[in-house]
């Protein structure tokens, strides 16, 4: 097989993709490049850290059969909504009929007096600083445009008004914010405004009396995805009145000292009609979705999606070598906390999250580096045992520190797995920044590419250090002479590494980058 050994450009994300946000998400069009490049049509293609779906999409889009598993069951949630086809014209009557329902009462709540005219306008965002509102941006019958107006007296008395209000409906009062980045907040529903807060509980609850279940839950795919630039993470970039941002930038809880506060309705009816885009397109590329009940059921042909909420470390149900191709982005160890962040959007789905199994470092979990590798091995080798014989696996790894990336590959082969190629795969700009974490994720992946061999190979019982040494250092020294250019050490490693045995992968005391270093 010729091996692909070159970086794939990076595609925008079509509309599907553009539905929810969910955080480390990949290049769809790479991904799909490895699985027509690795598997044919009926295929089982395996993803043990399926995060938001987009290995389990594109193999639908191309006709493979597909196993998503993540213990994080907001991720099976925004997975399952994205593949799933929905009834187009009942979305859009729900709708309607939310509207009917809400929209007015929660308007009431944004009322501003217009400067122009003195009539009552809307109010689409007000600006805060210092936790004061300041300034108000609002359409009035009077103009077909929007306004722009500082905050009067008449909209403070507004504002106090509306904090003596009882929010009237069930909204996650009790859920904790992760203490993973010393939050500045306790909870999750301090993150929005008394107002907003008022508005969710109206919406939630009458999205929650939609009795089709279908509807219901894409429904709520909308209103969790809408969340973020309904709370006072969203932040003001520019300096001019009417400027608007993404909302949710970083992984962390951030309240930043001059934020937006989105009028709930005009913000869910914008996010509604992205949603219903996305599904149209859904609709069309994932016709050969059908999604099984149970492994029972997809191995008797009765579906070509199985979705589990479960451990990467508990694959007991997949038979020894079912599986044809491997592609997955195992968490980077602590750079994300991906269940912290999902418990945003989880704690209004009443989600609980299994944090004992989750793989992470996390001092709040108190789990170091030691526990992080352990666990790896242990999802590694259940990986190992499910791929077919001279199967491949691909991982997606983002961290440029030398202890994750050094560890993860020792930690695969010790799964028996051997190591075939290393491929830097830059991403785009705006794929950055869905991954940006610390400083040390560089922007892009490496995607390492790694094959279960006919039979497994031994490990040398003696280990001649010194001979790996030479090895390390004169591989080194060739790359370096070859571009004859200043040479990043993540870009040696990645060189040299394909040149090593599994042993010396394995047993070599010293890194590669010990040895550079020398």
């Amino acid at each position: 097989m010729q091996h692909i050994d070159y970086a794939v450009v990076a595609r925008t994300h079509p509309l599907m993709y553009k539905m929810h946000k969910y955080w480390g998400r990949k290049p769809y069009n790479v991904i799909a490049e490895y699985i027509k490049h690795y598997t044919k049509e009926g295929d089982i293609i395996l993803d043990p850290f399926c995060g938001s779906g987009v290995t389990a999409i594109e193999a639908i889009k191309l006709k493979r059969k597909v196993i998503a598993v993540d213990l994080n069951p907001m991720a099976l949630f925004i997975t399952k909504m994205t593949l799933e086809p929905i009834n187009l014209a009942k979305f859009e009557w729900a709708f309607q009929d939310l509207k009917n329902e809400v929209h007015e009462q929660l308007n009431k709540l944004y009322e501003t007096k217009c400067s122009k005219c003195g009539q009552i306008g809307v109010v689409h965002h007000m600006e805060w600083d210092a936790f004061s509102p300041v300034k108000i941006i609002y359409s009035c019958s009077c103009s077909k445009k929007l306004l722009v107006k500082d905050v009067e007296n008449w909209d403070l008395r507004k504002i106090a008004d509306i904090k003596e209000q009882d929010i009237p409906f069930w909204y996650p009062k009790t859920a904790r914010l992760p203490s993973f980045r010393k939050e500045k907040y306790e909870y999750i529903h301090q993150l929005f405004t008394h107002r907003n807060l008022i508005s969710l509980s109206i919406l939630f609850n009458a999205i929650n009396k939609i009795e089709n279940l279908k509807i219901r839950d894409i429904m709520k795919f909308v209103f969790t995805s809408s969340l973020a630039q309904a709370s006072m993470m969203k932040m003001i970039t520019t300096g001019k009145p009417t400027a608007t941002t993404k909302g949710w930038i970083a992984p962390r809880y951030y309240v930043p000292q001059k934020n937006q506060e989105m009028n709930v309705w005009l913000n869910f009816e914008k996010r509604f009609n992205t949603v219903f885009k996305g599904k149209k397109e859904s609709n069309r590329e994932l016709q050969y979705y059908q999604e099984a009940i149970d492994f029972e059921d997809f191995l008797n042909g009765n579906g070509t999606a199985l979705l589990m909420v479960k451990s990467a470390l508990a694959l007991s149900e997949i038979p020894m070598e079912g599986i044809d191709y491997i592609f997955t982005d195992p968490p980077y160890g602590g750079n994300i906390q991906y269940f912290g962040l999902s418990a945003f959007w989880g704690a209004w789905l009443k989600y609980e999250f299994d944090e004992v199994n989750e793989i992470t470092i996390s001092n709040h979990q108190k789990k170091d580096s030691k526990i992080y590798h352990e666990m790896m091995e242990r999802a590694f080798a259940q990986m190992y045992r499910v791929l077919k014989r001279e199967g491949y696996l691909t991982v997606s790894f983002h961290n440029t520190k030398k202890e994750p990336w050094d560890s993860i590959v020792r930690t695969i082969v010790k799964a028996q797995f051997e190591l075939k190629g290393v491929i830097y795969q830059s991403l785009s700009k705006s794929f950055s920044q869905s991954v940006r974490g610390s400083g040390d994720t560089p922007p892009g992946d490496y995607l390492i590419r790694f094959q279960k061999l006919m039979d497994k190979r031994p490990l040398a019982d003696k280990f001649d250090e010194s001979k790996y040494e030479n090895k390390v250092v004169s591989r080194t020294k060739a790359i370096i002479a070859q571009r004859n250019e200043p040479t990043p050490l993540l870009n040696i490693m990645t060189q040299v590494y394909r040149d090593l045995s599994n042993s010396e992968i394995l047993f070599g005391e010293k890194s590669i980058r010990d040895i550079f270093y020398l």
